[in-house]
């Protein structure tokens, strides 16, 4: 942190990271504090889990669920980009995420065979867990679900909303395969919103329709390719 750095700005970071913390249910065990030209914040991460669920493991038949909506932090950057303030939810989702940690309890509790949290955009960790499980899916795009004002955004540029949503990253949202027979009566209960988007199938690749005509996912993010 730079010298020139106020305390209230480090007791607010202090406080993020402990309200962070506590929402995961673990605890802060200790730190350091050094000076730099620029607020640095790295973190380690250590637990321990009975039953980890890794985004390999999907088999075909799997049901392809998300939980929430997408499209919020795209939202905020295309607003930006305009020279524009972008609505105040979109904001909240780019600068604010919240981790699922209460819906990966439940999706893993409700037999999840793969997961993964979404952000680099749901077409780019859709391929991940794909190609770590060796397996391909069928997607129906009409079904993604979509924030209102990533809806308008998408709209004022001229993209299909399911297209907009589909290429938002930073989203922290969850996809998961879950076994057949995990009803929608079941998936109900959880504690955020989760909606089936498509299928797991046993043939590599992804085959997508939007509004029943064959469509093509975005590009995602690519670490190694963008700057």
């Amino acid at each position: 942190m730079p010298a020139e750095e106020s305390e209230e700005t480090a007791l607010a970071i202090a406080d993020g990271v402990g309200d962070a913390v506590a929402d995961a249910g673990a605890v802060v065990a200790g730190g350091d504090l050094s000076r730099s030209d620029r607020i640095v914040i790295d973190c380690c991460v250590i637990g321990r889990s009975p039953a980890e669920v890794r985004r390999r493991g999907a088999r075909p038949g799997d049901r392809l669920v998300v939980t929430g909506a997408f499209g919020g932090p795209l939202a905020a950057l295309t607003a930006w980009r305009a020279g524009a303030e972008p609505a105040s939810e979109a904001r909240a989702r780019f600068a604010r995420p919240a981790p699922r940690h209460a819906a990966a309890r439940f999706l893993a509790a409700h037999r999840a065979h793969a997961m993964i949290d979404v952000s680099d955009g749901l077409a780019s960790d859709l391929g991940h867990l794909l190609a770590a499980s060796g397996v391909g899916a069928r997607l129906e795009l009409e079904r993604i679900p979509v924030l209102a004002v990533a809806a308008a955004e998408a709209a004022r540029l001229g993209e299909p909303t399911w297209s907009f949503a589909a290429r938002s990253g930073e989203e922290y949202e969850l996809l998961a395969a879950l076994p057949p027979d995990v009803s929608d009566a079941e998936l109900a209960h959880a504690p955020a919103a989760v909606t089936l988007i498509g299928w797991v199938e046993t043939e590599p690749g992804v085959r997508a329709t939007a509004n029943g005509a064959p469509a093509m996912l975005p590009a995602g993010w690519d670490h190694f390719a963008q700057g």
